[in-house]
């Protein structure tokens, strides 16, 4: 232990050898409200912490107490210089940092293996030759394309088979829903994704080596005794639509790992690949341990070392050009345990999770993309957990983050080489982050436990954020968007605020035009319907700015259903909430083109009139 280190210990137990536990932790009260007999949205995870907690309350009075304390004297200090990403100098370097395979907590209870991203809207686009606008899929970020399991160039439908290995072209001029051509590559059964852009449509997807050797993908690893290789690949399939009766593959590509995602930014795709190590690897055979892209491997000069031990996997990065879209022209290998990423207009910042006694550290990597080219940049960490990718956002070169950390919330503003600028600490006790979205200097975000406060930050000044705004409301908000100036959309949950019982999907509209005052100045209450695919996938949100409809699907007692709202000064609108025709358990969505909406679910395409709202037509592909 480094002398700095044993001193902040020793100030920490002066400053706490006195110190009480917290009434809201006292073995006793705790043990008062496990007796209540309440019923609540969250009861048994309240029942399972209260226990855990009164086993630990002795032990942890203390930590809680001094957390500020910590959280002060840890921060990254604002004077230090950039610190910089270790890259390696030779695969015997990477060979050494490998650890025997240590699952963490989070992968093991992990239910999907996709990143759940969840900025900003799909926006309407406007083809050319003044054609009339249709809607794409909703992102993350303006500006930087996602791929979806439906696309449209305002003509034609491109649409993901329940099953995954095919895409089917369909025409939808004259009201009409024809299958033009049906694209099913050979030996490659598990499509994820697909893109649309100009007239390539893009596939990604992942399969296993032994099943892709047609396209030539496949390779021999040297194993040890009792070691099972990781033989899975990553792959994009890029064909040429400009004739759609007759599409042609024009590129093909592969790299290492489970296909995680992808971004599409100024003509370069970006690709995220999860290749796991079950073992260290052999030594002296890099390919045992290192990962491949088009069959060749990683340079250890493009393998970010891992920042903490037991790292077992990477996060496989690859940039390809759309216009030649054969080879890769930059890749980056991020050595770790298990991450996520959020990816703004210029950079791509990885975030990892370290559990330790004191809480939840992320850990941050930040690498710029421009151009198809990958480079390491900053480092950087924070104490505290991401809901999700709209709590971390970069504007005007600084990242701005909300967490929840253990009993609190806190807001963080980094400089571009990751150093803290400014803070917001402690706020809404007791309760953690359910949704945010930072809408330029200024930003928002729900916490919730029995009432949805709704915080408003002033960010103009990142030395120095300030909370100017905060409205209690019962329910909480899952998903916020933009609608119009002034105007902030909430779609969560209603709860009644007395039992804790949640009473339905709310939608509420949030009045944001004087941030230090913001109103929720309507709200609709879907009773009868208690979940949607929003609440994890933003993809789900259907939004025409053009004409402020928007649509998402929803579950309850009428099954499966597609509402379309719109929003006009007297409160929300319900233009049509028809039932979802879905064989299989399948991605729902709503795509607008012209004056029709399209709701597609697995293999399954119901037309609907804009003007009137009645169905005009359906297809089965």
């Amino acid at each position: 232990m480094e002398k700095k280190d044993q001193e902040i210990i020793d100030k920490l137990k002066q400053q706490t050898k006195n110190t009480k536990i917290p009434s809201n932790i006292n073995p006793d009260q705790l043990k008062s409200q496990l007796k209540e007999e309440k019923v609540s949205w969250f009861t048994p995870k309240k029942i399972v912490a209260l226990a855990s907690i009164l086993i630990l309350a002795l032990g942890l009075g203390v930590i809680y107490q001094t957390r500020n304390t910590y959280h002060k004297l840890s921060q990254t200090n604002k004077s230090q210089e950039k610190e910089e990403l270790a890259l390696a100098n030779s695969y015997e370097e990477i060979y050494q940092a490998l650890k025997e395979p240590k699952a963490s907590l989070k992968e093991r209870f992990s239910i999907d293996r996709y990143p759940i991203a969840g900025d900003v809207s799909s926006s309407s686009q406007e083809a050319s030759e003044g054609a009339t606008s249709y809607t794409d899929t909703n992102v993350r970020q303006e500006g930087v394309g996602e791929g979806d399991v439906v696309k449209s160039d305002g003509t034609y439908l491109y649409v993901l088979k329940a099953n995954r290995d095919s895409v089917v072209i369909v025409d939808t001029r004259d009201n009409e829903l024809k299958e033009v051509s049906h694209i099913s590559p050979e030996n490659f059964s598990h499509i994820v994704e697909i893109y649309v852009v100009d007239d390539k449509l893009v596939l990604v997807g992942s399969n296993s080596a032994m099943t892709a050797k047609p396209l030539d993908l496949a390779r021999e690893i040297p194993t040890e005794e009792g070691y099972e290789a990781n033989q899975e690949l990553t792959l994009v399939l890029t064909y040429d639509i400009s004739q759609k009766e007759e599409p042609k593959l024009i590129g093909e590509m592969s790299q290492s790992g489970f296909y995680q995602s992808s971004r599409v930014a100024k003509g370069y795709l970006y690709l995220f690949s999860d290749y796991s190590l079950r073992e260290k690897g052999k030594k002296g055979q890099p390919e045992t341990y290192i990962p491949m892209t088009n069959q060749n491997l990683l340079e250890a000069k493009d393998i970010l070392l891992p920042l903490e031990e037991g790292a077992n996997r990477y996060t496989v990065i690859s940039a390809l050009s759309l216009e030649n879209p054969g080879q890769s022209t930059s890749s980056k290998a991020i050595l770790s345990q298990y991450g996520n990423y959020y990816v703004s207009n210029e950079h791509i910042y990885f975030y990892e999770e370290k559990w330790e006694e004191e809480g939840t550290k992320t850990i941050v990597r930040k690498l710029s993309y421009q151009d198809g080219k990958l480079k390491a940049l900053a480092k950087g960490e924070f104490w505290g957990h991401l809901n999700d990718s709209y709590s971390i956002d970069e504007y005007k070169g600084n990242l701005r983050v909300v967490v929840t950390d253990g009993e609190y919330n806190n807001l963080y503003i980094f400089d571009k080489d990751l150093k803290l600028l400014g803070d917001i600490t402690e706020l809404a006790l007791d309760e953690r982050i359910y949704s945010a979205r930072f809408m330029g200097e200024t930003g928002y975000f729900v916490t919730f436990k029995e009432v949805d406060p709704l915080f408003s930050v002033d960010l103009s000044n990142p030395r120095k954020p300030q909370i100017i705004g905060e409205l209690k409301i019962p329910g909480f908000s899952q998903y916020l968007h933009p609608y119009k100036e002034g105007l902030l959309l909430g779609i969560g949950m209603e709860v009644d605020k007395e039992t804790g019982v949640t009473e339905g999907i709310k939608l509420s509209m949030f009045d944001i035009s004087n941030p230090a005052n913001v109103t929720e100045v309507h709200k609709e209450i879907l009773s009868t319907d208690y979940y949607s695919e929003l609440f994890y996938n933003y993809k789900g949100f259907l939004f025409d700015q053009k004409t402020g409809v928007f649509g998402f699907s929803s579950e309850g007692e009428g099954g499966l259903r597609y509402n379309l709202f719109t929003y006009q000064e007297e409160g929300f609108i319900k233009l049509m909430k028809p039932e979802v025709n879905a064989s299989v358990n399948m991605e729902t969505r709503g795509i607008i083109i012209k004056e029709n909406l399209y709701v597609i679910n697995g293999n399954i395409i119901e037309a609907y009139d804009l003007k009137d709202y009645e169905k005009i037509n359906s297809l089965i592909i």
